[in-house]
């Protein structure tokens, strides 16, 4: 190897096209690491960070990403975002910093200097449970106001609205009596609304800057949507119109509203007692309701094979609207002879139906169902008729009651030729009705 690279005089070749192009492979070596910031064909040890902006002004690639103020990387490329709202931020993370980004990971802009321009980003890797797969959304991305933004309020309209502001507020204070009074009336009001300005803070540790910065992206969301603002302030305005032509409703409601909380408050007092009686009956009716699963499940079906039973109904009630309707018309006709009827009704339930079950001595029948051969005798009495009307036969029946109704002394013939007794002749009929003689002496 010693002798290849050892110079021997008038032996020696220069080779100047090799020499340029190692040169030239050297320089470009330098500027390309130089200026891409990194080895080329060596293995990026850098991971690749993406976060939504709603805007990035004043940051450049090669900013610092910073996590609790120590350098863990550097911006490497600023992008417009699509149709032109917003930025996209790529950033190169070392992997020696072992930086564990979450799925809630959050990324800010601010300053390194106090005059702003030169900004940097901050990461919060977050908490959440699973990692960080995807960029981090502009709703959790923030961007710090610079001097300039600031400023942008006094324009020649800003101007122009703070020196109306404060004429209107010497206009205002010029009488110090009526501010006095008009502080002694909100007294009251402010003491009313103490509660809920200590409610404003939260019951944790940080509710107020997390109301505070949900909104902040909701007036970014706003800021962003031109279209969807405009609406909202002619929604708003329009609101606020129909508003302000039922004043003097809303006075009337504000004016009755006082009365009506007061008896809303009573009756909640009351279902509040009714619902502390409801609770334990709820208790004892969830297994029950449990076992009814099982009992709608089986429903079910039936409801809906009832469905089109329903649908073809509907034509047949719609038709039945106006009998309805006639039925109203008769129910107040009906009411007052069904309010004369009660009477006679009571006394049929109480006297009546009573009777018909009560069953006769003598006959051992119910007297419901001694009735009906009664109607059916009558019927028979009343069936004969001919062209002068009709004709009623009276046929009693012949019994062994039938001798006590024959009177002592019989006629036989003309009456002034005497009566006969009748007994030889209750004998004669009581042997043909089989009747015994010892029943007959005992009738006699």
């Amino acid at each position: 190897m010693r002798r290849l690279f050892r110079y021997v005089p008038g032996q020696h070749r220069p080779r100047t096209v090799r020499n340029g192009a190692i040169l030239v492979a050297i320089v470009a070596f330098v500027l390309v690491s130089g200026f891409g910031r990194g080895v080329p064909l060596w293995p990026d040890r850098r991971d690749e960070v993406t976060a939504r902006f709603a805007r990035a002004d004043s940051l450049r690639a090669g900013a610092p990403v910073r996590v609790s103020g120590v350098d863990v990387g550097e911006v490497s490329g600023v992008e417009l975002g699509p149709g032109g709202r917003g930025a996209i931020v790529r950033m190169r993370i070392d992997r020696g910093q072992d930086l564990d980004l979450r799925s809630d990971a959050r990324a800010h802009l601010y300053w390194r200097t106090l005059l702003g321009r030169n900004m940097y980003v901050e990461l919060e890797p977050g908490d959440a449970a699973d990692a960080l797969h995807d960029e981090i959304p502009t709703r959790r991305t923030s961007a710090q106001v610079e001097v300039d933004q600031l400023l942008q309020v006094f324009d020649p309209g800003g101007r122009r609205a703070l020196r109306v502001a404060t004429r209107e507020f010497e206009r205002g204070f010029r009488r110090p009596a009526d501010v006095r009074r008009a502080i002694d009336e909100a007294a009251p009001a402010a003491a009313t609304a103490a509660p809920g300005l200590a409610a404003l803070r939260g019951r944790d540790n940080g509710d107020l800057t997390r109301l505070v910065r949900d909104a902040a992206r909701v007036t970014g969301t706003l800021a962003r949507e031109d279209d969807d603002l405009a609406g909202l302030v002619e929604q708003g305005a329009r609101t606020f119109a129909t508003t302000a032509a039922r004043a003097a409703d809303l006075r009337r409601l504000i004016a009755v509203a006082p009365g009506a909380q007061d008896r809303a408050q009573r009756t909640l007092r009351r279902v509040r007692g009714t619902l502390d009686l409801l609770d334990p009956l709820v208790e004892e009716l969830r297994p029950g309701a449990r076992r009814l699963d099982a009992t709608v499940a089986a429903l079910r079906p039936a409801l809906d094979d009832a469905r089109p039973l329903l649908r073809a109904a509907r034509p047949t009630l719609q038709e039945l609207r106006p009998a309805i309707a006639a039925l109203r018309g008769a129910s107040a006709v009906g009411r007052p002879l069904i309010a004369a009827l009660e009477p006679t009704v009571d006394r049929s339930l109480r006297e009546l139906v009573p009777w018909l079950a009560r069953r006769d001595d003598e006959t051992k029948l119910a007297n419901g169902w001694a009735i009906g051969p009664w109607f059916s005798g009558a019927s028979a009495v009343a069936s004969r008729f001919d062209a002068n009307g009709y004709l009623l036969r009276m046929q009693p029946g012949l019994s062994a009651r039938s001798l006590d109704a024959l009177p002592c002394r019989l006629v036989l013939a003309d009456p002034a030729g005497g009566s006969v007794g009748c007994d030889g002749l209750k004998r004669t009929l009581g042997a043909l009705l089989g009747v015994p003689p010892a029943a007959r002496e005992a009738r006699r």
